[in-house]
C-alpha cells in the first residue's frame, strides 16, 4: 500500500512482541514512464500502450515513419522524434477530438493500452517508431521512450 502518498508500495508491519507499528518507505525511484508497441504474430493485431505514468494524466502519443529515426536516433524534436510538423499537428489535434491512438487520459494506475486488429496486414513492411507524452500534475510534459515496430 502506498502510505506516503508518493505513487508506490511501502510496508506496514506490526510486532506483538514490542507492541510497536514500523512504516517503512520504499525508496527505489519509480520506473520511467514507457510507450511499448507490439503486433501478434498470428493475428497481425497491434497493441501500442503507455505504462508507468501519473495516474489520470492527459497523454499524446505521437508516431511517425520518417528513416531519420533510425539513422540519428533520438535527434528529432519533439523529445527526440523525428517527425514533421504537419504530423505533429493531425496527430495532437486527433488526440483532442478523442482519437485514443493520439490522445486521451491515462486510466488510474498510469496506463493505457489499445490494440488495432489486422494492423500488420495494412501497415506491412513498413517501419514506425513512436513516443507518449504525459502532461503531469505539475504541468510539465514528460516524455517517454522512443519505440519501433516493423509490421
Amino acid at each position: 500500500t502506498d502510505l506516503d502518498g508518493d505513487g508506490d508500495a511501502d510496508v506496514l508491519s506490526a510486532s506483538s512482541n514490542d507492541d510497536k507499528i514500523a512504516w517503512y518507505e520504499n525508496q527505489l525511484p519509480p520506473p520511467p514512464f514507457t510507450y511499448a508497441v507490439s503486433m501478434d504474430a498470428i493475428t497481425l493485431a497491434g497493441t501500442v500502450s503507455l505504462s508507468y505514468g501519473e495516474p489520470l494524466a492527459p497523454y499524446f502519443m505521437l508516431q511517425s515513419n520518417d528513416p531519420m529515426n533510425a539513422i540519428l536516433p533520438g535527434m528529432g524534436w519533439p523529445f527526440g522524434l523525428h517527425i514533421s510538423l504537419p504530423d505533429v499537428a493531425w496527430q495532437l489535434a486527433a488526440g483532442v477530438a478523442g482519437n485514443p491512438l493520439f490522445g486521451g487520459t491515462l486510466d488510474g494506475n498510469g496506463a493505457f493500452s489499445m490494440t488495432i486488429p489486422g494492423v500488420g496486414v495494412f501497415l506491412s513492411g513498413q517501419t514506425f517508431w513512436g513516443m507518449g507524452i504525459q502532461q503531469l500534475s505539475t504541468g510539465a510534459y514528460e516524455p517517454s521512450n522512443i519505440a519501433s515496430i516493423t509490421f
